[in-house]
């Protein structure tokens, strides 16, 4: 028989850690994944790395931003002897319903992730991060994410979709829960668009948001000009591209002959000025 004389001291601090309102979902596909990094600025910097990673496997995913949460946690676990003494079994498992602001098209995508076991970590509204801690770094709690559209509009202004979450390792959540307080706000954590390259003309090439349509060429005008952003004909131009205002397109100074593409997410977001959150749907055929 194995007793417990594991116990720790339970002075009451006047600095208590308290959970905040959680305001986005990270989830790895990867459960070996692991925020690593000495200080703060470098946890900060591998959550980012991550979310960028030129493979889907190993990327960090960022759901969107939690409007409002409903806890369904299931109750403790509880057997009852003869003589009619209750005791407890097993911590129960976290579950957690929550909701944002209702996209169709963001919602479709969303649900490639439903009944995936992975790891989640939770970003709260005061740049905390509800995390499991590790003897070698923090990872996500193990669950499974579900997304649903929302039902029917009723009249009212707010339109909403949720995410069920469910844990799957009680313990973790009671035991290993490391609130880190890392000062990254939700804002700045978001996940990557699929982007499309529209030729426009011979030389000129412009990007559009694939989900939305959207010409989203002006927001990286001075970020895509660098040639390490682009492959053509699979390799690096000669030369930087320059951006036109008129054209809202970005202009290279030799037409590409046969194809063009951005560069991974992981290189773009090694360029100089680094560029965040988008990944191409894939090669542009020059015809």
């Amino acid at each position: 028989m194995t007793c417990n004389n594991n116990y720790q001291n339970t002075g009451e601090q006047s600095c208590k850690v308290q959970l905040d309102l959680i305001e986005k979902i990270l989830f790895w596909v990867d459960k070996s994944a692991k925020i690593t990094g000495a200080t703060e600025a470098l946890m900060i910097a591998d959550i980012k790395s991550q979310i960028q990673s030129s493979t889907k496997l190993n990327r960090l995913y960022v759901f969107p931003l939690v409007k409002g949460v409903e806890d369904t946690s299931e109750d403790l676990v509880t057997g009852t002897y003869g003589y009619g003494e209750t005791t407890i079994i097993r911590d129960g498992k976290k579950a957690f319903t929550f909701q944002y602001q209702q996209d169709v098209e963001l919602t479709k995508l969303l649900r490639s992730f439903n009944n995936v076991e992975g790891r989640m970590a939770f970003l709260c509204s005061n740049g905390d991060l509800i995390i499991e801690e590790t003897t070698d770094g923090y990872q996500g709690f193990v669950g499974k994410p579900y997304f649903m559209q929302g039902g029917a509009p009723t009249g009212d202004d707010v339109r909403i979709s949720n995410c069920m979450v469910n844990l799957t390792d009680a313990v973790a959540w009671e035991d290993r829960m490391k609130v880190l307080n890392l000062g990254l706000t939700p804002a700045e954590v978001n996940g990557l668009t699929d982007v499309e390259i529209v030729k426009l003309a011979a030389t000129k090439f412009q990007i559009f948001n694939n989900v939305t349509g959207e010409n989203i060429t002006s927001l990286f005008s001075t970020t895509l000009i660098e040639k390490e952003a682009w492959l053509v004909a699979g390799s690096t131009p000669a030369a930087d591209a320059t951006y036109s205002s008129t054209d809202d397109a970005f202009v290279f100074a030799q037409a590409p002959a046969t194809s063009i593409n951005l560069v991974n997410p992981s290189l773009l977001y090694a360029l100089t000025a680094p560029v965040e959150g988008i990944e191409s749907t894939g090669v542009l055929t020059i015809t």
